[in-house]
């Protein structure tokens, strides 16, 4: 095969050097196909102790993680004859439930389901069964589905696995007749979500319901469909124990009194939205960590808290989803800036990779850039003193920075662990 096409299909990376290398080496290899059963991907599980567990071909032209399902081309039968579809969170599950006849699983790759998922998913069912591990990661997973599925028109159901069991133990361990049983007792997604918001608040006393209604009440503004409405209302309102009518008016949109000296809204940077944007990414693709790491990009930022919390992440030997997490829990108001740009920015680009190439550029452009500044402001005063040493030295250094300017375009990641 012709290196230069097995590059662009995904199946060889170029390391150091400019060395060609197997992806997928020492790895079970998967074909990933489209709706059709067209082979558009490939995605590998590590047979060793290979730091990236699971890795999948790089995005292109027909390979979109956040919106291929694995295994939906051999589900769709399945998916109409049970008039629903399972939802599971990687390939190693869905192989499992097919092989334990639950013939209508699908498993997203290596990302949160998106609305993009189940918009593909409504073409065959709208009934959605999201089956996640018992941990928190999977407690995670199954809240972010809520802003996902609002406003599609879809049922959404939940079920948790026991803790330490997977879809491919528990059917090899309990058969599938268990597993049968617990998709059986699942529970509707606006029913989880309300009381694992009520649980993760701090219990059931007042002040834990009042921070439960809080994060509960933008979900109702964006809800529009009159129907959905009235059901989760009438939820909430149940388990909250309080009338329906107070529940509509706390969820109610608040009027905004007119402020007619209000001075003029503070406007995100390209510099602020390109170092959000690395965060981001990161969540999104933590195999990306050796990279940024390797590449320093912390620096790069502007000081200031997203700085600092990338460069104590960058900081660490590697990187683990807890420790991601509780970095982003411990800095509220970056993880809230965070999660308004990802529902209204992020989870709709259409090319995720090469906009992140774009931010790490930004920011690498502007430091040069700042830099430079700085070096020709000392070589003026080394020319002033007439101190040939220092005017040699800032000459060196421009030449320098200068080179790493005209490099910038080769900043870029090949979508594995490698730096």
């Amino acid at each position: 095969m012709d290196p230069r096409l097995a590059a662009a299909a995904g199946v060889v990376a170029v390391g150091e050097g400019g060395r060609p290398y197997d992806r997928f080496r020492d790895r079970l290899t998967f074909p990933i196909a489209d709706p059709e059963g067209r082979v558009i991907a490939f995605g590998g599980r590590a047979l060793g102790e290979a730091r990236a567990k699971y890795l999948n071909s790089p995005e292109g032209p027909l390979f979109h993680k956040k919106e291929t399902l694995f295994a939906l081309h051999l589900a769709a039968p399945g998916i109409r004859a049970r008039g629903e579809v399972l939802v599971v969170e990687g390939y190693m599950d869905a192989v499992a439930l097919h092989a334990a006849g639950l013939d209508h699983a699908v498993a997203v790759l290596g990302t949160a389901l998106t609305r993009d998922h189940v918009r593909r998913l409504k073409r065959y069912t709208r009934r959605l069964h999201l089956l996640f591990d018992g941990d928190a990661a999977g407690l995670r997973a199954a809240l972010r589905c809520l802003e996902v599925t609002l406003n599609e028109g879809v049922q959404v159901a939940v079920t948790l696995l026991p803790p330490g069991e997977d879809p491919d133990s528990l059917c090899r361990r309990q058969g599938a007749e268990r597993m049968e049983a617990l998709l059986a007792q699942s529970t509707p997604l606006f029913e989880f979500a309300v009381a694992e918001l009520i649980r993760r608040a701090g219990g059931d006393d007042l002040a834990s319901r009042l921070a439960a209604l809080r994060e509960l009440a933008p979900v109702a503004r964006r809800l529009v469909d009159p129907a959905e409405r009235r059901l989760f209302l009438d939820h909430v309102a149940d388990a909250f124990g309080l009338p329906p009518a107070e529940v509509e008016r706390a969820f109610a949109p608040r009027a905004r009194p007119p402020r007619p000296a209000a001075p003029p809204a503070r406007r995100s940077t390209a510099l602020e939205e390109a170092a959000y944007g690395v965060l981001w990414f990161l969540t999104e693709r933590p195999e990306s960590f050796a990279f940024l790491k390797a590449h320093r990009v912390d620096g790069d930022l502007e000081p200031g808290p997203v700085r600092e919390l990338l460069a104590g992440l960058l900081a660490r030997e590697r990187l683990d989803t807890d420790a991601l997490a509780a970095a982003i829990h411990a800095a509220p108001e970056v993880g809230r800036e965070l999660a308004r740009r990802t529902l209204e920015e992020y989870d709709h680009l259409p090319d995720p990779v090469r906009t992140f190439h774009d931010w790490l550029r930004t920011l690498r452009r502007h430091r040069l850039q700042r830099a430079e500044a700085a070096a020709r402001g000392r070589l003026a005063e080394a020319e002033r003193a007439g101190d040939r040493e220092a005017i040699r030295r800032e000459l060196e250094a421009l030449r320098s920075l200068r080179r790493e300017r005209a490099a910038l375009g080769g900043l870029a990641w090949d979508g594995t662990e490698k730096c």
